[in-house]
């Protein structure tokens, strides 16, 4: 349980992806300043390079210049984010596992987000 715990809060809590890298290959975050993604089109172009979208990045392990999460956008990141959030969420309050791995639903979640803004000392709302 404790590897889970740990998965869901790296990538829930520590995980800045303005300022990291998945690095499934070393098993780790790498600095996103160690990689050319995300750079403005003009500095790319003068460098040879085509600019792109890199906003959830993950390098891949076989090809280190290829980023794999570049397929994401803004909805898909805010998907996945949230996913992980909830799993994280739900693990640190003692859930079982089989609840983290039950499917998300729009009103689950509504229900989990009145019910935490209905706590007393406001530790569920953020």
């Amino acid at each position: 349980g404790q590897l889970v715990r740990a998965f869901f809060k790296r990538y829930a809590v520590d995980f800045d992806v303005s300022r990291d890298v998945v690095c499934v290959r070393l098993g780790c975050l790498l600095p996103r300043a160690d990689k050319v993604w995300g750079e403005p089109k003009t500095s790319a172009a003068r460098k040879g390079r085509k600019a792109g979208r890199h906003l959830f990045c993950i390098e891949d392990p076989f090809e280190v210049t290829h980023d794999l999460g570049r397929v994401m956008d803004s909805t898909s990141i805010d998907w996945v984010r949230n996913e992980l959030a909830r799993a994280h969420r739900l693990l640190e309050s003692g859930a079982a596992l089989e609840e983290v791995w039950r499917g998300w639903s729009e009103e689950e979640e509504a229900e989990e987000e009145a019910a935490r803004r209905r706590e007393p000392d406001g530790a569920g709302m953020r």
